[in-house]
């Protein structure tokens, strides 16, 4: 059997790789950005983010990801890790809706915010509001925009229900819903909870576990595309629920604690 544990030295360099990442990801976005076209920083980011995942022991690998983006696209994905932004912007870069707490995140926070992501007060009605009016300039703008309706993250073998209120953006705009459904798998290609944020975890337990492994795939798998014209934001909810479900090889989804307050119908 393939040993699945990096060896202490390994996971000292990855850490200190991914510190140096972290702060050249901060000068692209100071010093690059401002006189860079979307697709140029698009293509900054993608590589940049395929870069971290590698520091940290992971590979990405995307299955039926879609040859050409439509102008409007909105990216549907469950909810596993912290380290999920970067296995999806490594295959799809765009805007993030993240919650606001990621804001306060030491160093990370501060790339994650200078990629321009959105942040979400998730328990206040009226952050959605404002939110919702954010993600509909930002589609309309042309940048794909990235959510995960779950509120919370799993460790993976189970899927929460969607809040469905993030959705409205994308019928504004009419943009089309892209579901992805994200696995990590070890080193011997079996599933593997060792990239899983969840519950009371620390962000620095969290990487520990990561750089630990000696070695992750983060799949990055599409499920086909869905037209949100003619439809309301409770079904495309449902539907890109199932479509993840399916994709991912789970059996359905269960009920979560509200944690997104919902729109009024």
């Amino acid at each position: 059997m393939m040993l699945r544990k990096a060896f202490f030295p390994v996971r000292v360099f990855r850490l200190a790789h991914m510190a140096v990442l972290l702060i050249k990801g901060l000068a692209i976005c100071k010093y690059r950005f401002p006189r860079q076209s979307t697709e140029e920083k698009n293509g900054e980011i993608r590589r940049w983010s395929i870069q971290l995942l590698g520091a940290a022991g992971m590979q990405v690998r995307p299955v039926g990801a879609p040859d050409q983006w439509p102008g409007r696209a909105m990216i549907v994905s469950n909810h596993i890790s912290w380290i999920d932004v970067f296995a999806v912007l490594a295959v799809a870069p765009g805007v993030f809706v993240a919650k606001s707490e990621i804001r306060d995140w030491p160093l990370v926070g501060k790339l994650v915010t200078a990629v321009d992501t959105l942040y979400l007060a998730r328990e206040k009605k009226s952050d959605v509001l404002r939110m919702n009016q954010n993600i509909v300039a930002t589609l309309e703008a042309g940048r794909r925009v990235a959510i995960c309706p779950e509120g919370t993250t799993t460790w993976g073998d189970e899927l929460l229900r969607f809040h469905a209120a993030l959705f409205q953006p994308a019928i504004q705009a009419n943009a089309t819903l892209h579901p992805i459904g994200l696995r990590y798998l070890d080193a011997n290609g079996r599933a593997t909870r060792a990239a899983g944020y969840v519950g009371e975890m620390s962000l620095l337990g969290s990487i520990w576990r990561i750089v630990s492994e000696k070695a992750m795939v983060v799949e990055v798998r599409f499920a086909p595309v869905v037209d949100t014209a003619g439809s309301d934001r409770r079904t495309l909810a449902r539907l890109t629920e199932q479509l993840i479900c399916d994709v991912l090889g789970l059996a359905g989804s269960r009920q979560a604690p509200e944690i997104i307050a919902d729109l009024p119908t």
